[in-house]
């Protein structure tokens, strides 16, 4: 049984490519960064208390609760990548508990 493969010579011709420049953008801020402040977690741990669910006093988890567990499960998840320190901003001192 013998093989025969036949190639397509025809070419087809592309239209061009058209470049465009990158659209510039304003100098603004998002929501976000615009009605916060930055923080750290050193901070968070002094200055903010740990919330509560507002119909029965009980304790919730804390941000910096939420904050150093999802550390933790990174870098066990992750072992060999470095896990940055996340980059903190709060709208307001947390109130509660």
């Amino acid at each position: 049984m013998e093989s025969t493969l036949i190639l397509n010579t025809e070419v087809q011709e592309l239209p061009p490519i058209e470049i465009q420049e990158p659209v510039q953008q304003k100098e603004q801020a998002s929501f976000i960064v615009a009605n916060t402040i930055p923080s750290s977690l050193e901070e968070m741990k002094k200055d903010h208390i740990i919330p509560v669910y507002h119909k029965t006093n009980e304790p919730v988890i804390s941000k910096v609760d939420f904050i150093e567990i999802m550390e933790e499960a990174a870098s066990k998840e992750y072992p060999p990548e470095l896990i940055l320190r996340p980059s903190l901003r709060l709208s307001h001192v947390i109130k509660g508990f």
